[in-house]
């Protein structure tokens, strides 16, 4: 069985059972997971990476938080993320020079593809949100394997531990399309030991 076939997250279907806001919050989750263990594991990481990588999660959780409230960088961190990936989407094949570089490369696709789609969302337009939440987590679990095949391992399971406790509170609290949902309804960033290059949050 290759690496490929056991990276796995939660399918279309099964992010289709969570609400609107839920979703959104969901796909910030994965963005960040990620997004700490590839900027401490590259500690010389470009300030633009970390700026833009922090920034687009930020927004996205706001959104998820406040929807009627959220700001417009969301425009701002989306476009500017994605100029970065296009410029260093050729080094994904390249040599063995820049492959540090990878993992931060796929954290910026997952952070920026949460806040494109945050900003569509906060704008009215909910076309293609269960698949554009699907692709960030997919993009954070890639770029968590990038680092490291433990690393990989354990924001897998905290992905699922993540939606588990989405699908549980959407249960009990009966949430709707409707209902904000805050970053702190997740708790701790880990359970136990956190993965190679990111410390206990």
């Amino acid at each position: 069985m290759s690496e490929q076939s056991t990276m796995k997250t939660p399918t279309s279907e099964c992010i289709s059972e969570l609400p609107r806001w839920a979703q959104l919050a969901f796909a910030a989750r994965c963005a960040r997971r990620v997004g700490h263990i590839v900027l401490q594991d590259w500690p010389g990481a470009p300030e633009e990476y970390v700026n833009l990588i922090e920034r687009s999660i930020l927004f996205v959780e706001s959104a998820a938080r406040n929807p009627e409230t959220a700001s417009e960088d969301a425009v701002v961190a989306r476009d500017a993320a994605g100029s970065v990936t296009d410029e260093h989407a050729q080094k994904f094949d390249s040599s063995s020079s820049v492959s540090r570089e990878i993992p931060a490369i796929l954290a910026l696709c997952s952070a920026s593809e949460a806040a494109y789609i945050g900003s569509r969302v906060t704008d009215g337009d909910y076309s293609n949100l269960i698949s554009a939440v699907s692709l960030t987590a997919s993009s954070a679990l890639k770029a968590a394997h990038a680092v490291s095949d433990r690393a990989g391992e354990v924001v897998q399971a905290g992905i699922q531990r993540d939606f588990e406790l989405l699908i549980y509170y959407t249960e009990i609290h009966s949430w709707n399309d409707s209902s904000p949902v805050s970053p702190e309804v997740f708790g701790t960033m880990w359970q136990g030991r956190a993965p190679e290059g990111c410390a206990p949050s």
